[in-house]
């Protein structure tokens, strides 16, 4: 309740990371956090769940049950987590901190060949990209890797295409969209006197 005292001591919520071998084994599904749970950093478990209800109406087994259907259902369900599970692992590898022994390990880690081969390509060239059916956008990606001080070497050539009015259009253009979503927000001190009122005691 917001009315109860404030404490300052943590909350700690222990929570096993992994997932299923198979989230569709004979007539059972896995979903939501039966499936796995990557950690609440991203929050991905509510996508989680509705891709895995998605999936599952587009592949439901009205025949009956398929090994081939639950097969390719359990692909998907990996490559959603996968997806997941790379952009959370982004987050530590490249931090910077050096103050423990747990986030030097986490540098130091090996990371899947698919979210090593992103870092590589917005090391190299800038080049940032979303695959099909994955949760988080270009800007996620983007924002992560710069966030991180991972510079990128080179840039896409098309941009030199684009004329320097144009690309001073394309910029005036999300710095305009940008501020006009700004300019409609209330102040921080508003906000939070509007969604977490005090009463008087």
């Amino acid at each position: 309740s917001l009315n109860e005292p404030m404490s300052n001591e943590p909350r700690l919520i222990r929570y096993k990371t992994g997932r299923r071998k198979k989230f569709w084994d004979k007539n059972c599904i896995a979903m939501g956090l039966s499936s796995g749970f990557i950690e609440p950093l991203e929050s991905t478990s509510i996508h989680l769940f509705q891709r895995s209800v998605l999936h599952l109406v587009q592949n439901f087994p009205f025949s009956g049950f398929s090994d081939t259907l639950a097969n390719y259902y359990n692909s998907l369900s990996n490559k959603e987590l996968e997806y997941a599970r790379d952009f959370v692992i982004l987050h530590y590898k490249l931090n910077e901190r050096t103050d423990s022994d747990f986030w030097k390990d986490r540098a130091a880690m090996s990371v899947p060949d698919d979210l090593q081969a992103r870092i590589d390509l917005f090391r190299e060239a800038g080049m940032a990209f979303q695959g099909p059916g994955e949760l988080f956008r270009v800007d996620s990606w983007v924002q992560v890797m710069l966030g991180q001080r991972v510079e990128p070497k080179g840039w896409h050539r098309f941009a030199g295409l684009m004329t320097r009015p144009e690309l001073d259009g394309v910029f005036d253009g999300l710095k305009k969209t940008v501020d006009h979503f700004v300019a409609q927000m209330p102040p921080h001190d508003t906000f939070v006197a509007q969604y977490c009122p005090t009463t008087a005691a």
